[in-house]
């Protein structure tokens, strides 16, 4: 397996988050070609299946020296990172993810 344990500076650095792009419909352009590809969903299922998973008020993710903080409407939240290790999930589609 890939998945190994990494330090949180690994991930140093301003993150934005994507669910803006998909209110956009910027990301409009990679559903269809998901709905192309996948017979079987059309492309407001695929959108919506994305919009759930997307869904956020944090605007922006800080994370430098184990603080990570949290950008929302014009407010900054902040907290120390303790790790705590990883989790190997089994999703309903059979795909797998890490938390």
């Amino acid at each position: 397996t890939n998945v190994q344990n990494r330090t949180l500076s690994d991930w140093d650095g301003v993150w934005q988050s994507v669910y803006p792009l998909l209110q956009s419909g910027k990301l409009d352009p990679v559903f269809q070609k998901k709905a192309d590809a996948d017979k079987t969903k059309t492309f407001a299922e695929i959108k919506d299946y994305y919009r759930k998973g997307y869904v956020t008020d944090i605007e922006m993710i800080g994370i430098e020296d184990g603080i990570v903080e949290f950008h929302r409407h014009n407010e900054t939240t902040s907290c120390k990172y303790d790790y705590d290790g990883y989790k190997i999930l089994t999703y309903k589609s059979g795909k797998k993810g890490v938390r």
